[in-house]
């Protein structure tokens, strides 16, 4: 069974339990993520896992756990494991074949220890004469470049004949070695899914196994059909992936020197990593008042080549194109590799063409206050748990004294968590004059106090804590190497949204893209001080 959880879709594991059921199978075995786990809150690991256990209570044959890292995600989640379900990681004998079920968790973290090392490497040497020897994990260790401990059961099975299941990455994959070592990455089974296609590795199935004299005979039961254990393989994997990640295509983000322009031009970036010919097609959205003008909508790219097609915007009644009220713009570009072949594979991925425009910094005046609003927040990491405007909204004014910045924000949030420690929430303001960044952490309290970072010498307040709260920040040039006569500076703005205390993965609402992230670019809010 693949992975159900990572962006659970309800129902999906449930229905291919019951569609395994009807197989009539030995038993069933999974590849770990079980539950959503990534908590220390005991009712709601007790909650999670008695709702899974309910769904295996349904089957008319054995179930065997092997643990993900959403089942354990911390040490405290391992001993809950142990007291449920015994050991992680364990082996078994059943006709003649010997089952291997890793624990690639190890103590809370990603990996296996010396001590499970071992274990694995006696029942190896105890069982030399199996009729074939099945290993079931959830991280595939034996495909990363360091293999986090795997590299001493990998030595312990040279000269046998093995198979191995895996999980973790929601894309299927199968390879062979020369010795008849097959190695299977499963897709899911409810877990998050783009659901592209078997030809892309994104299904949901249930993996049919049956030993015969030869050896070992998969085939992946789709949930609506049969698939080939090989639909993805060694051959074709390059190209599956280049198009399942959408990496062959980059489009460069624009800032302009004002928020309207008569035209803005842009620039989408294409390369082919593999042998065969790539063909492409740019889409470009519908936009009321908005034309775009590109000259190559279509290319064809031979083996490593990159091409750089430019594009442009402007308005459609000839006058000028207000950037903040452009709704996000995405570039669909199809790529095909093999078109008018059998083994044709095409794919479309959307990549946002990113636009900002430098903005000019008011002199501090109470009266009057240019606010910018995450609403929604521009950028958002971990937002599964940020439910939109009526959970947290933010707005914010940044503007200049003589020789320091001030920053004034309100937040509205349903919830406000006050807890020691990095969890608790928070606002963070990131600076670079040009020397580097400056990140600030202000840390506000239910007693109405503004912690700033340690060393910090500009003033910082809260004004408000009940309810909205409203932070006033003033950082001196100095703390940033901000030089009294220079005339801009880049910045942004995080707010940590945390609803309940056991969650190790608050959301995390930006301004502009994360800084060093891969949607950082260039130039992306810059503020001219006058």
């Amino acid at each position: 069974m693949p992975d159900r959880t990572g962006g659970m879709r309800a129902g999906v594991f449930r229905e291919a339990l019951r569609k395994a059921n009807l197989m009539h199978p030995e038993f069933l075995l999974s590849v770990g993520d079980l539950i959503d786990g990534y908590t220390l809150d005991p009712q709601l690991l007790d909650s999670q896992w008695k709702e899974f256990d309910q769904m295996v209570d349904t089957l008319d044959m054995p179930f065997y756990y092997v643990p993900g890292n959403h089942d354990i995600s911390n040490e405290w989640m391992e001993e809950q494991w142990r007291e449920r379900l015994g050991q992680p990681y364990y082996h078994f004998q059943y006709k003649g074949a010997l089952f291997l079920v890793l624990h690639t968790e190890d103590g809370g973290r990603s990996g296996i220890s010396a001590e499970q090392g071992v274990y694995f490497a006696k029942a190896l040497a105890e069982h030399p004469d199996v009729r074939w020897t099945f290993l079931f994990m959830h991280r595939p260790l034996w495909s990363y470049g360091n293999k986090e401990g795997f590299e001493v059961v990998e030595k312990a099975l040279r000269g046998r004949t093995y198979t191995l299941f895996s999980g973790h990455h929601h894309n299927y994959y199968y390879e062979a070695d020369g010795s008849g070592n097959e190695r299977l990455i499963l897709g899911t089974a409810g877990g998050g899914s783009y659901l592209r296609g078997a030809e892309f590795g994104e299904f949901d199935h249930i993996t049919h196994v049956v030993l015969t004299e030869s050896g070992p005979k998969i085939t992946h039961l789709s949930l609506d059909g049969f698939v080939e254990k090989d639909v993805v393989n060694e051959e074709n994997r390059a190209r599956v992936e280049t198009l399942r990640s959408g990496d062959f295509v980059q489009v460069a983000a624009s800032v302009s020197s004002r928020p309207y322009v008569a035209s803005l031009e842009g620039r989408v970036t294409i390369e082919n990593p593999d042998q065969s010919v790539l063909d492409v097609e740019i889409r470009f959205p519908e936009i009321e008042g908005v034309r775009f003008q590109c000259d190559r909508a279509a290319v064809s790219l031979g083996k490593g080549e990159t091409v750089d097609v430019p594009f442009s915007i402007s308005a459609s009644n000839g006058g000028a194109v207000y950037l903040d009220r452009l709704p996000p713009v995405f570039v669909e570009i199809v790529g095909t590799y093999g078109r008018g072949t059998v083994s044709e594979l095409g794919l479309p991925t959307r990549k946002q063409w990113r636009i900002d425009w430098q903005r000019r910094m008011l002199r501090d005046d109470s009266a009057r206050r240019d606010y910018e609003a995450l609403d929604p927040p521009g950028y958002l990491t971990q937002g599964w748990d940020w439910h939109g405007p009526e959970d947290c909204l933010l707005h914010f004014s940044l503007s200049s004294l003589v020789d320091r910045l001030v920053l004034r924000a309100e937040v509205e949030d349903d919830v406000h968590l006050f807890l020691p420690g990095e969890l608790s929430d928070r606002l963070r303001l990131y600076f670079d004059a040009g020397s580097g960044a400056k990140v600030f952490d202000f840390v506000p309290t239910e007693q109405g106090e503004l912690l700033a970072p340690k060393g910090y010498t500009g003033a910082a307040s809260l004004l408000n804590w009940q309810g909205k709260l409203i932070f006033q920040i003033e950082i001196p040039f100095d703390e940033i190497g901000l030089a009294a006569d220079s005339s801009q500076v880049r910045f942004n703005l995080r707010y940590l949204d945390h609803d309940w205390s056991e969650n190790q993965k608050p959301s995390r609402l930006y301004w502009k893209p994360e800084w060093g992230s891969e949607e950082d670019f260039e130039g992306s809010g810059t503020f001219i001080i006058p």
